[in-house]
């Protein structure tokens, strides 16, 4: 019985009906643990598809804790290079990486890939999604060129395997894009975007999640280049398609929902813009948590739209909670944590707020001397506010000090 409620939540999935999928697959996991023990290798199984299911669905915390609570049964009931656990370690590698935990994601793919290449043909399609996973992983650190060897082995691998057009193929090629993009290689990067757009708009139909997140990602691309007129019409199409999914709780909505806000600020949109980013706030806080980056990203968006409507006491609540976030989760010379050190000061010096303002300055500009090259543009921007503070509020000498300091 278990057995078949697993096998109709995967029905149910596939027909984007999360909630019967749900359902079926507790029930699942319930009659094995009476029946087996909580400990079994089904039991395993089927926890870890609730794991897969709250992942599709954005629900990332309990994702996570399910895919823990299987990886200790695997580990405790089969071989230490069973391919069950290899899937495990995929899983749990893909969700370190959606929290920002690197290293803990590098370690589970690198020892899914091991397994695998042990039990596996090089060529298996097992190896190839290790390939993918650990190629997303180097593209979101920024080690570009690993993360490139990475795309090209999965993907042969996924063609050979299952032609150009199946649709994890296009998820590789899709990720692969956003590398040639941070790659600067701008022409390559267009024409995989419109690929994959395309090929998906020929075998998914009219409706689809992955045909939203292909639209989201060409318009995000052009809005970068500064091509808002051709980025608009595609990002609506992109919001409207998730919206008749469904999926209003999804974090690539939220992410999409990011990116309009972006175009809408350099539009002087600010009130739809306002919408966007309190909307993803909210998305993100359900589904990472209220201290996540993706959760400080939106309170920064909200933080510079209220600065810029001249409302900065709207705006220094939102940077608080930016800079609160940053604190948190950054070591003290990340370039993110620094920026919304010029943030805050930037809010500090409109209201008057000068010893404040100079005091965030100074603690910024000794963690930027201290972690940053010396011709980093981060550094000279704190320090050049902080001259200009000093100028402003006719402390003359501290600011020559400081220009010959940096001088030397």
């Amino acid at each position: 019985v278990a057995y078949a409620l697993n096998g109709l939540s995967h029905v149910y999935q596939g027909r984007s009906d999360y909630d019967a999928a749900e359902s079926h697959l507790l029930r699942a996991i319930a009659i094995t643990e009476e029946v087996s023990g909580p400990r079994s290798a089904d039991a395993a199984t089927y926890i870890s598809n609730l794991s897969e299911l709250y992942r599709i669905t954005s629900d990332f915390q309990r994702a996570l804790s399910l895919a823990e609570k299987a990886i200790a049964i695997r580990r405790a009931v089969l071989a230490s290079n069973h391919h069950e656990l290899a899937q495990s370690l995929n899983n749990l590698g893909i969700l370190y990486d959606r929290f920002g935990r690197y290293e803990e994601a590098k370690s589970a793919h690198e020892e899914a890939l091991a397994i695998r290449l042990q039990s596996d043909n090089p060529d298996n399609l097992s190896v190839a999604n290790s390939y993918s996973n650990l190629g997303e992983l180097h593209r979101e650190t920024g080690d570009l060129e690993a993360a490139e060897k990475y795309y090209l082995q999965a993907i042969e691998i996924r063609e050979a395997k299952l032609g150009s057009e199946h649709p994890k193929v296009l998820v590789v090629k899709a990720n692969y894009a956003l590398a040639l993009e941070q790659l600067k290689r701008f022409d390559e990067a267009e024409r995989l975007y419109i690929a994959v757009l395309q090929s998906r708009e020929r075998n998914l139909g009219d409706t689809h999640l992955d045909i939203a997140l292909s639209l989201n990602n060409l318009a995000t691309f052009y809005s970068n280049q500064d091509m808002n007129a051709k980025a608009e019409p595609i990002f609506e199409r992109a919001l409207a398609m998730y919206e008749r999914i469904g999926l209003l709780k999804h974090s690539d909505y939220a992410l999409c929902q990011m990116n309009v806000a972006g175009m809408y600020v350099d539009y002087a949109r600010f009130q739809e813009a306002l919408r966007l980013f309190e909307n993803a706030r909210g998305i993100y806080a359900e589904a990472y948590g209220p201290d996540d980056l993706r959760v400080a990203n939106a309170h920064g968006g909200m933080a510079m739209v209220y600065f810029r409507q001249e409302r900065p006491d709207l705006a220094e609540a939102h940077a608080e909670k930016l800079y609160a976030i940053h604190s948190k989760s950054l070591s003290p010379g990340d370039t993110r944590l620094l920026q919304s050190s010029l943030l805050r000061a930037m809010i500090h010096i409109y209201l008057g707020e000068v010893y404040d303002a100079e005091s965030l300055l100074k603690r910024a500009l000794v963690q930027a001397e201290t972690h940053l090259e010396r011709d980093h543009p981060l550094r000279g921007d704190i320090h050049g506010m902080l001259v200009e503070l000093y100028y402003r509020t006719n402390q003359v000498e501290k600011a020559q000090r400081l220009e010959n300091r940096r001088a030397r």
